[in-house]
Formats: structure tokens, C-alpha cells, sequence
């Protein structure tokens, strides 16, 4: 889905908004820019906020400073190529600034914001019509492998961890601005609303369930199947591999791969995703891994607008970096799994689980007096990143000023400090 959101958000002490003068403005100019022969003037700019954050660790502070950007930025690394695998920006307690002497990254031009993005823009010569509507695209011509193209995630409970967020890492299309439809059964209905099938026999409550229909006999070669559904209650999704199909005369018996939360029950809505068999709606797409191609059914032009694919996992870093998180995330001990029951106890069960992640996130990171603190973000955008455009953790006295975030494929802001 497509969230946009403006925020005003602060982690506040009165002192922390007493007026100072700047004293020292740096220039970011993403489309221009150099960061070998730049020196951060506005006539010298540099190109990437990585880099900003560097020299201005360098510098003393006893300022005020703005790091005033403009044009599109991507991540890059140190050899100045984009790598979209890689954050935005991250900072962590040695950029800090203090009160009255906060460090502010803002767009240089209030009603022409920065663009922080971790997307990969397909250009319109890469699309070749392959039959009717539906075009293809080579995302190996591109540059794309086969391992950055994200996937979805297992559940890892069969409760308790589960309140509407459906977890996934996936690489998603999007057109004009607009997320696109990943090929599934049954499609959007017109309004935009999910069709949906239903459970008509439970076998196995964490395995396996029938349904009234044969349709899944075209999906027979498709070797990435899930489903996506409500199994237990409406309030409580999760994406489910399929492990196998199986077909009598008028059933299809349906055997899943992961823990199912809250079980299967009769009725439950669901939809089966990830099938090329089923691109056959404008606003569809399909990737396929194997051969690293894309099919698309653009419900518009593709020479009048943008086909962007959302490539990074992280946007901007506040109080660790990405190579802390991901090492802090992978190890981390599995939590108890939750209970089945759902009902009154499930919210309060999965605000459990989650501040016990937070601990041992928290735990894994280490010293935690190292507090990231006294920075601003003002007057940016930040889209297409698949797992969270910003990030904070063990901070203090951080704005968000006009922040504007979209296309993203799982959280907008996760504030922790």
C-alpha cells in the first residue's frame, strides 16, 4: 500500500527550540554535486548526505549547522556508484549536535523538497511489448540481481504476533507515484477493494485447508506461491507459503509452509498471490527470478510516467547504523511463541512481544549512554524503501518538520528514544 504523511514530531525539552543563528551552511546537491571535488560551499556542493555527514565530523562544533540538499539523492558508496542496498543517511551519537547548536538537514528550497529515494527507475526504451498489454523488462540490463529483489517473510508464531502487520521484504512496482498490483487470484475489484476466496474445510488448523473451486489448476506450474489472509480474525493477517496443491473433482487441497496465525478457521478470506498465470488485469506485475524479468500491464503510458521499483531496505538511521541493525535483528532470541486464543488478550500479548524485541534490540546495540541528539529534518521526502524510511533509536531532542514519506513497504517512522 501507499502511505503518505506529513509529521511534526519532536522528542521534546523546551531548550532544545531556543533561537540561534546559523553559523555555518553546507550545500548537498544530489543531481550535481561532487563529493572528490566539492568543499560543501553552494558553488562547490557535494553529492551525497553520506559524505555531508563525514566532513561534518570533522568540523568543531560550537555552531549551529544546516546541511541545505536539493535534487534526487540516492545512496552511494564510498567509490560514488549507487548502491541502493544501503541507507540514506545514518548518524549515530558522534553526529549529535547540542542545545542551541543542533545539526538540521532541509531541503535548500522549501517548495521544491529533496527527494531521498531508494528506488530504481526503469527507463521507458527498457520496456518491449511481449503480447497485447503486457510488457517486459530485463532487470539483469539493469543492474539488478537476483538476491536484492527482497521477499516475503514466514510468520514465525502461530500468535500474538500478528495485528494487521503483515511482514514482507519484497521489491514492489510502482507507476506515476502509484504501488501496482503484484499478479494475484482474485483481482482488485473495481473499486479498489480485495476479492478475496474463502476456507471451506479446515484439515490441519496449521497446515492444510480446501476450497470450493479449481482454479488453483492454473497455477500448477508456478513455483512461488503464497497466500495472503485473515486465518483467524479480521483484525489479524499473515502471508503463508504454499507448499503443495492438490486437486479432486470438484476441491482443491491447499498444504502451507509456516506457522498460521491463529489457525485456519472455515470461512477465513484469503487471496493467492506472487502468479504469473494470473497477470491479467491493467495494474498488475509479475517478476520473474529466474529469468530476472519483469511483466507489467500499465494501466497508462509508459512514456508519460514513471516506472520505479523500491530497491533499499532502509531510508535514514538515527542511533545505529544498518550493519548494527541487521547483525542485532538476525541474532536476536526468538520471543515465546503467543498464544491462539486471540481476543481481548491479543493486543495486549503482541505489545508485549514487541517491547521485548525492543529490549534485546536495545541489548544487542550496546552501550546505550551513546545518544544520538540535537538533530533536525526539515522539508524532505523520503520514498521507496521496502522495510522503513526512518528510523530512531537511542536518541534525544530529534525534530521531523514537514516530512513527507511514500512508497514504502513496511513502516513509515519507527521512533524509539
Amino acid at each position: 500500500e501507499s502511505h503518505s504523511v506529513s509529521v511534526l514530531l519532536a522528542l521534546l525539552h523546551p531548550s532544545f527550540f531556543l533561537p540561534t543563528d546559523v553559523a555555518k551552511q553546507v550545500h548537498v546537491h544530489c543531481d550535481h554535486g561532487s563529493d572528490e571535488s566539492g568543499d560543501g560551499s553552494s558553488m562547490l556542493p557535494w553529492r551525497t548526505l553520506m559524505h555531508a555527514r563525514d566532513e561534518l565530523r570533522r568540523m568543531p562544533r560550537r555552531f549551529r549547522v544546516q546541511v541545505l540538499v536539493q535534487g534526487t539523492c540516492y545512496p552511494r558508496d564510498r567509490d560514488g556508484r549507487v548502491d541502493l542496498s544501503l541507507p540514506l543517511l545514518e548518524l549515530e551519537d558522534l553526529d549529535s549536535g547540542s542545545q542551541g547548536r543542533e545539526v538540521e538537514y532541509s531541503s535548500l528550497h522549501q517548495h521544491q523538497p529533496a527527494l531521498l529515494s531508494s528506488g530504481l527507475t526503469i527507463p521507458a526504451s527498457a520496456w518491449q511489448r511481449l503480447v497485447g498489454s503486457i510488457f517486459t523488462a530485463n532487470l539483469s540490463a539493469l543492474g539488478v540481481s537476483r538476491g536484492s529483489l527482497g521477499s516475503f517473510l514466514k510468520p514465525t508464531t502461530t500468535g500474538g504476533d500478528g495485528l494487521g502487520s503483515c511482514s514482507w521484504n519484497m521489491t514492489e512496482l510502482f507507476f506515476g507515484g502509484i504501488p501496482m498490483t503484484l499478479a494475484r487470484y482474485p483481482n482488485l475489484n473495481k473499486d479498489g477493494t480485495f476479492g478475496w476466496m474463502q476456507i471451506d474445510k479446515v484439515v490441519d488448523d496449521q497446515s492444510q485447508f480446501s476450497i470450493a473451486s479449481l482454479r488453483a489448476k492454473r497455477w500448477r506450474k508456478e513455483e512461488d506461491i503464497w497466500i495472503h489472509g485473515y486465518w483467524g480474525f479480521d483484525w489479524a493477517d499473515s502471508h503463508l507459503p504454499v507448499k503443495s496443491l492438490r486437486f479432486t473433482k470438484n476441491e482443491t487441497f491447499v498444504v502451507v509452509d509456516a506457522p498460521v496465525l491463529y489457525g485456519f478457521k472455515p470461512r477465513a478470506k484469503f487471496y493467492a498471490v506472487n502468479l504469473k498465470s494470473e497477470l491479467d488485469s491493467p495494474g498488475e506485475y509479475f517478476i520473474d527470478r529466474d529469468e530476472m524479468l519483469i511483466y507489467f500491464w500499465p494501466p497508462g503510458d509508459l512514456d508519460t510516467r514513471q516506472c520505479v521499483l523500491s530497491m533499499g531496505n532502509d531510508g535514514i538511521l538515527v542511533g545505529a547504523n544498518q550493519e548494527q541493525l541487521d547483525i542485532c535483528r538476525s541474532s536476536n532470541l526468538p520471543v515465546k511463541q503467543g498464544k491462539r486464543s486471540g481476543g481481548i488478550d491479543a493486543f495486549s500479548e503482541y505489545m508485549e512481544k514487541n517491547e521485548k524485541e525492543k529490549k534485546a534490540l536495545t541489548t544487542c546495540l550496546g552501550d546505550t549512554n551513546k545518544i544520538t541528539s540535537y538533530i533536525s529534518f526539515k522539508n524532505l521526502k523520503v520514498s521507496y524503501q521496502r522495510r522503513v524510511a526512518i528510523q530512531t533509536l537511542r536518541a534525544s531532542h530529534i525534530r521531523f518538520i514537514n516530512i513527507s514519506i511514500s512508497n514504502i513497504g513496511r513502516i513509515g517512522m519507527d521512533i524509539d528514544g
